[in-house]
């Protein structure tokens, strides 16, 4: 039954789409109907499978924000899925979150990618954001609360049923066990804490029983369970010029709010020498080109959104190739073809342009311009 309502949701964004490139619902009812079947299946697939961590394999696609961009979206999995159909595609997919907000079709974005998940559960790999939690609930006109209102009234059935399934959404997900990929950072480790972050995220029992709690839904650290999952959806790299105020561990107070954290190079080293990990990539912060590889190439941030907030910004993802193993970055701009590839390897590996790459690919209008504040 959840496979053929998700045909269903798929067939009618598409054609919705490709008739209007907008998205008008004569029927929003029977669009409710459908999509509230659709979570309790997704919701009961997550169930099954790993969290908070996923453990996949390339080949795959990585995508950063969404936030509502339905068109981006849609250029991206009509080249990269074959025949738009994920039983003939050799590739999964991961989504690093943020699905909803900011654009204007939160609901048929996240519909539209439960609708692959139902179809192509060990293909299609759903991470959850910040704006994947009810803290975030905004009363902007682009916010999925308020376009939930609009298409389904001030009954808010499918707006809680959306986010019981990101409540079993996973935060974080190794690939080849070389890449960690999350939305926001590595979780921050205090002077004397013991080192405790990789084992902790392996322990699904320990994680399973806080699923649907406050502990997993708001942003605080009343534990160290709080801790990890603020740290893994809201905290960004440090800046170059905020490296000398970070603690000795390499972690520092965040602009974003209260209780969220920067990570800076030592963390990052840390990070990855222990666990044996070669990148970090996440999402979080918009681009000028969609990707940002950053703090010596080890953290690379992908934007998968272009003109978002009205700014003249590309978008990009990431493919993770096992064939030569080296990470491919593609782009909306230049109608989804390879622009460059950065070897799995450290830097000194690299060629003189990838070295540039590394050092002043997409560079930041100004620090302002990317880190938006709790609650925004």
């Amino acid at each position: 039954k959840a496979t053929k309502l998700a045909k269903d949701i798929i067939n009618a964004i598409k054609q919705q789409w490709a008739e209007k490139q907008n998205f008008e619902w004569d029927d929003p009812a029977s669009f409710a109907r459908v999509l509230e079947h659709l979570c309790t299946g997704v919701e009961e697939i997550l169930k099954t499978q790993d969290y908070p961590m996923l453990q996949l394999q390339s080949p795959i696609y990585i995508l950063g924000d969404i936030h509502g961009n339905f068109a981006d979206l849609d250029v991206y999995l009509s080249n990269l899925i074959n025949f738009g159909d994920m039983r003939y595609t050799g590739n999964s997919f991961l989504f690093l979150g943020d699905y909803v907000d900011k654009g204007i079709a939160s609901v048929e974005v996240t519909a539209y990618l439960l609708a692959l998940k139902a179809l192509s559960p060990e293909q299609i790999w759903l991470l959850r954001g910040n704006h994947e939690t009810r803290q975030m609930q905004s009363s902007a006109p682009y916010g999925f609360y308020t376009q939930c209102q609009k298409l389904f009234g001030a009954d808010n059935t499918i707006y809680e049923a959306l986010h019981r399934v990101f409540d079993y959404m996973p935060l974080a997900a190794t690939v080849d066990q070389s890449i960690f990929c999350v939305h926001g950072g590595i979780p921050r480790i205090e002077p004397h804490q013991p080192e405790d972050r990789f084992q902790m995220l392996q322990d699904q029992a320990l994680w399973k029983q806080h699923w649907g709690t406050p502990l997993l839904q708001e942003v605080g650290h009343a534990n160290r369970i709080q801790q990890i999952f603020t740290d893994l959806l809201w905290s960004d790299p440090a800046l170059e010029e905020e490296e000398d105020e970070l603690d000795e561990c390499g972690f520092g107070p965040s602009p974003r709010g209260d209780a969220l954290a920067t990570f800076g190079h030592k963390a990052i080293d840390q990070f990855l020498k222990r666990n044996r990990l070669q990148y970090i990539i996440r999402a979080h912060e918009w681009m000028d080109y969609g990707v940002q590889v950053a703090k010596h190439g080890k953290v690379i941030t992908i934007f998968s959104s272009s003109q978002y907030n009205s700014q003249d910004n590309n978008s990009a993802v990431i493919f993770v190739s096992p064939i030569d193993s080296k990470l491919r970055f593609v782009t909306k701009g230049n109608q989804t073809r390879e622009t460059l590839r950065i070897p799995l390897t450290p830097t000194a590996a690299m060629s003189p342009r990838e070295k540039a790459f590394v050092e002043r690919g997409g560079r930041l209008a100004s620090p302002e311009q990317r880190r938006w504040p709790l609650g925004e």
